[in-house]
C-alpha cells in the first residue's frame, strides 16, 4: 500500500495526502468499512510519528460504518474483523503510551497480545512485532527494564523470521536500549552492530535515526568519542530527513530535535 510505505519511508506529507484520497474515494462509492480499515492504518502511522492525540481519538471513534460525516451507517458491521480490532488495540495502547497513560495503555496492548497468543489470524505476524515494540517501550519509559527484556526477547524472535528490515532494526534498537540500562554492554554492542549494519544496507528512514542516536550514546558511554562523532554526524542526517517531510511545529521536530540535532540546524 502506497501510503503505508511512505510512512515507513519518513514522508510524512505524501503518505498523509494519499491516505485522504483513498479514504475520500472509497467513501464516496460507500466503501465505509474498507475507508475505516485505512483510517485504522493511518492512525498507526501517527503513532510512528509521534501524533498521539490523533491516533488515540481515532481508535477509539472509528467503527467499520462510520463516515468522515460522523453519521453511521447501520448496515454495516457493529465491529472489526478480529484482525483489524487487533491492529486497533495495538494502535490504541501504543497512542496512549506516548501520552504516558501507561495503564490504559498496558490494558489494550495486553488485550491484543493475549489474543493474538490464543488465536492467531491473518497478519497475525506484523501486529504481534508491533504490540511486542510497544510494551517493551512502555517498560522502559516506567523504568522497568526486566519486563521490557522479557517482550524485546519476544520481539528479537519475531523479527528473526521476518524479512520486514524496519521492525529488525527497531528490535535491536530497544533490545540495545535495554542493555544499557543493565549494562550489559558486550549486548548491547551486538545489537547496536547488528542494527547499524540493517541501516546501512536498506533504506529505513523510520528506524535509522533511533538507530544512530543510540549508536552516539553508547559510543561516548565507551570513551570512544571518535565512533560517537561518525554517528552524531549520521544521525543528524538521518534526523534532518525526517524533518523536512514534517509540517511546521509537528511534535515529531521536537522530538527529533531533542535527541539529534544542533540549535543551529532545526529547520
Amino acid at each position: 500500500m502506497r501510503p503505508w510505505s511512505a510512512f515507513f519511508l519518513g514522508e510524512w506529507t505524501t503518505a498523509e495526502d494519499e491516505f485522504e484520497e483513498a479514504i475520500s474515494v472509497l467513501e464516496r462509492n460507500r466503501a465505509l468499512y474498507v475507508a475505516n480499515t485505512l483510517r485504522l492504518l493511518r492512525a498507526w502511522g501517527w503513532v510512528i510519528f509521534h501524533e498521539f492525540e490523533r491516533a488515540r481519538d481515532a481508535c477509539e471513534a472509528i467503527t467499520p460504518g462510520w463516515d468522515s460525516s460522523g453519521a453511521i451507517d447501520p448496515t454495516f458491521p457493529l465491529a472489526f474483523n478480529p484482525s483489524e480490532e487487533r491492529a486497533r488495540l495495538v494502535t490504541l495502547g501504543a497512542a496512549q503510551a506516548g501520552l504516558g497513560k501507561y495503564d490504559a495503555a498496558l490494558e489494550h496492548l495486553e488485550a491484543a497480545r493475549q489474543q493474538m497468543l490464543e488465536t492467531p489470524v491473518i497478519f497475525h505476524w506484523y501486529w504481534r512485532i508491533a504490540v511486542e515494540w510497544a510494551l517493551a517501550q512502555l517498560w522502559i519509559a516506567r523504568g522497568d527494564p526486566a519486563r521490557a527484556g522479557c517482550h524485546a526477547k519476544d520481539l528479537l524472535a519475531l523479527t528473526a523470521r521476518s524479512a520486514e528490515a524496519t521492525w529488525r532494526a527497531l528490535a535491536l534498537e530497544v533490545a540495545a536500549q535495554i542493555a544499557m540500562c543493565e549494562r550489559e554492554l558486550p549486548r548491547a554492542r551486538e545489537h547496536i552492530t547488528e542494527a547499524l549494519s540493517i541501516v546501512e544496507r536498506f533504506d529505513v528512514p523510520v528506524a535509522a535515526w533511533r538507530v544512530q542516536v543510540l549508536a552516539v550514546k553508547f559510543f561516548e558511554s565507551a570513551g570512544d568519542n571518535a565512533s560517537a562523532q561518525h554517528h552524531r554526524e549520521l544521525a543528524q542526517a538521518a534526523t534532518l530527513r525526517l524533518e523536512r517531510s514534517l509540517p511546521p511545529g509537528h511534535a515529531f521536530r521536537k522530538r527529533l530535535a531533542r535527541e539529534a540535532l544542533p540549535d543551529h540546524l532545526h529547520g
